[in-house]
């Protein structure tokens, strides 16, 4: 990760981005007979609302007009680093794409896309598995598991939002730790198990976790430490924690502690 010297203020991504089974609901109204945007189900101010910034972004690019209704029911955490926003953006840009046969080229939506959130371009295109660089803009599709993998996602009480991840990000990052390159991330995803490569993924963003995240640390390092956990690490800029756990009885019983202590806990299984 590093400063991108084209566009002061952004940085430069390499994730390994994974499509899985939790997702919100979103049902919309199309209207061709006026311009307006409602939104309903979840309380944002429009210059906030990354579904609105979709829905312009469209309309500019494909010079259609035409009112959106929508009705979103969430069940992805907010300000977890699950990209819950995101892929409620992309999905709607697919569905745009659709219903209007196509009117723009993919890569000019996703690179469009990149504008309004570094990961919708990755849930505008249809791999499930994929390498994401740049601000988003750049992604390599990757194969997907023969067998779906199973992980147990844990949010803590505790929110990093994206913006502050990054500043704190900027004065925390190390640079002692090795970074792959996209060849050689490709080719551990591609040619080994997971039980083989996850060593080598790690999350950057785990630095940001200062002593104002105790919760998430705590937990973070319980996973690590549990017998019964093969990888533990933190999605994107968190402070979701996900963990893959040998025995799937154990996690489900995890997955209960956690509830029980009052986390939003769920096991999930990536899209294949």
């Amino acid at each position: 990760m590093g400063k991108d010297p084209e566009r002061t203020g952004y940085h430069q991504l390499r994730s390994l981005m994974v499509k899985i089974d939790l997702y919100d609901r979103l049902d919309l109204t199309i209207d061709l007979h006026n311009n307006n945007y409602q939104l309903q189900g979840f309380a944002i101010a429009p210059e906030q609302d990354i579904l609105y910034k979709s829905y312009q972004l469209f309309r500019e690019l494909s010079g259609i007009n035409f009112g959106l209704d929508l009705q979103l029911t969430k069940k992805i955490p907010q300000q977890a680093g699950l990209g819950g926003g995101s892929a409620d953006a992309g999905a709607l840009l697919q569905f745009l794409q659709k219903y209007f046969n196509y009117p723009l080229p993919l890569e000019t939506l996703i690179r469009a896309s990149a504008s309004i959130g570094a990961d919708i371009p990755f849930f505008v295109q249809s791999a499930s598995v994929a390498l994401v660089e740049g601000i988003g803009e750049r992604i390599t599709p990757l194969t997907s598991p023969s067998t779906p993998l199973v992980f147990l996602l844990i949010k803590p009480n505790e929110a990093m939002p994206t913006a502050q991840a990054f500043r704190t990000l900027s004065k925390e990052i190390s640079t002692k730790r090795a970074t792959l390159s996209a060849e050689q991330l490709r080719d551990l995803w591609e040619d080994h198990p997971i039980n083989e490569t996850h060593p080598h993924f790690f999350n950057h963003f785990i630095e940001a976790l200062t002593d104002d995240f105790p919760q998430t640390r705590s937990i973070l390092h319980a996973l690590r430490t549990h017998t019964d956990v093969q990888w533990a690490s933190m999605s994107g800029s968190g402070t979701t924690l996900f963990a893959r756990i040998k025995d799937s009885q154990r996690a489900r019983q995890l997955q209960q502690e956690y509830q029980d202590k009052g986390f939003f806990s769920q096991i999930v299984t990536t899209l294949g």
